[in-house]
C-alpha cells in the first residue's frame, strides 16, 4: 500500500469457507485482538475455537458452529484493522458473511451480530427440517450453461444461488437433485463440480421464504443502527446506509440469489482501491482474480506485508 491512507473495502466470506493455513499464526501474533471475539463465539457454540484453530480441527466443526467461527474471526480481523487506523469505505458480506459485514460497518455490536446469525441459521434449519439439502459449486460453466442444466425437469427444485464470476456459480436445493446436477455439470465439461460441506440451501427462495419473513420480524428489535460506511447489497448492489435498508436486505439475503461479481463492481465504482478479505480463508481473493474490474484483494496470506499486520 502507499503512504497515503488507502481507500479500502472490507469483504467477509460466508458458508463453507476453507482455511488457508495462516489463520492460527495470525491469531497467535495478535492474540489480544482475537481473544474476546473467539471467546464469546466459543461460549455460544460450546466449542473452543482457539483450540480448534491451533489444533487444525476447524474443518471438522459442524456447519452452524463453523458459521460462528467465521463470523468471530472476520469481526476480530476487522477490529484489528480498525485498531491500526484502517477504516473501510464500504463493507460487503458473501452469503452468511453479511453479519460480519454489518459489524465491520459498525451497524451492529459483535453480540448483536452473533444473535442475528444464530437466529437466521435456526430459522433456516427449522424450515428445511430433516430433509437433506445443500449447495454445489460448478467451475468452468457460464451462467447460461448452468441455467440450461437447471431447466431440466429433474432439477426443478434447484436454483442458481450465487454467481462468483463469469464461470463460477453455486446452485442450491435438495441433496438428491444436487447429486444429479453434479453429473449434468460434468457432462457439460465443467472444470470441476462438487458439493460444498454445508447442509443449508442458502439463498433458495422457495425453501427459505418463510425463514426470511420471520427473520425480518426478529431484526426489528435486533439492535441494528445506521452504519458508519455503506454496506453493499449482494442482491441489487445498492449502497445501504440506513438501519431499515440493512434490515430489509439481511432478511432478504436468506432467501434471495446473490451476485458477488456485481458486488465487486459496486465496490470498484465506490472508489475502493483494494478489498481486504477479512478471513478466514482466501476464497474471495481467489474468485476476484477471475472478475474483470474487481479491486485488487488483500488476503490473510499477504496482509502482513501489505497492511503491516
Amino acid at each position: 500500500m502507499t503512504d497515503a491512507a488507502p481507500r479500502l473495502a472490507f469483504v467477509f466470506p460466508g458458508a463453507g469457507v476453507e482455511l488457508c493455513g495462516v489463520e492460527a499464526e495470525l491469531r497467535a501474533r495478535h492474540a489480544d485482538a482475537f481473544r474476546p471475539f473467539l471467546a464469546e463465539a466459543s461460549e455460544r457454540a460450546r466449542i473452543d475455537f482457539a483450540a480448534a484453530l491451533d489444533g487444525g480441527r476447524v474443518d471438522a466443526i459442524p456447519d452452524r458452529e463453523k458459521q460462528y467461527f467465521a463470523y468471530a474471526f472476520g469481526a476480530a480481523f476487522a477490529a484489528l484493522l480498525g485498531s491500526r487506523g484502517l477504516a473501510p469505505v464500504a463493507t460487503a458480506g458473501y452469503s452468511f458473511g453479511v453479519y460480519a459485514a454489518l459489524f465491520g460497518a459498525s451497524a451492529v455490536t459483535f453480540t448483536a451480530g452473533l444473535d442475528i446469525l444464530e437466529r437466521a441459521y435456526a430459522l433456516m434449519a427449522e424450515d428445511i427440517g430433516t430433509a437433506e439439502h445443500g449447495m454445489v459449486i460448478a467451475v468452468g460453466l457460464t451462467e447460461g450453461e448452468v441455467r440450461d442444466v437447471l431447466r431440466g425437469e429433474r432439477f426443478a427444485e434447484l436454483v442458481l444461488a450465487i454467481s462468483n464470476s463469469a464461470t463460477c456459480h453455486v446452485v442450491s436445493g435438495p441433496r438428491a437433485a444436487l447429486e444429479g446436477a453434479l453429473e449434468a455439470f460434468s457432462a457439460r465439461d465443467a472444470i470441476s463440480a462438487r458439493l460444498l460441506p454445508i447442509a443449508i440451501p442458502y439463498h433458495h427462495p422457495r425453501l427459505l421464504d418463510r425463514a426470511s419473513a420471520r427473520l425480518r420480524d426478529f431484526l426489528a428489535g435486533a439492535g441494528i443502527s445506521a452504519p458508519r460506511c455503506p454496506v453493499i447489497s449482494s442482491i441489487d448492489q445498492r449502497a445501504l446506509t440506513t438501519k431499515d435498508e440493512i434490515a430489509d436486505f439481511v432478511a432478504a439475503n436468506v432467501a434471495t440469489p446473490i451476485s458477488w461479481t456485481r458486488v465487486l463492481g459496486a465496490l470498484a465504482a465506490l472508489g475502493a482501491e483494494a478489498a481486504v478479505e477479512c478471513g478466514p480463508g482466501v476464497s474471495l481473493a481467489q474468485n476476484a482474480r477471475f472478475v474483470d474490474g474487481a479491486p485488487p484483494h488483500v488476503s490473510l496470506k499477504n496482509a502482513r506485508g501489505r497492511l503491516k499486520l
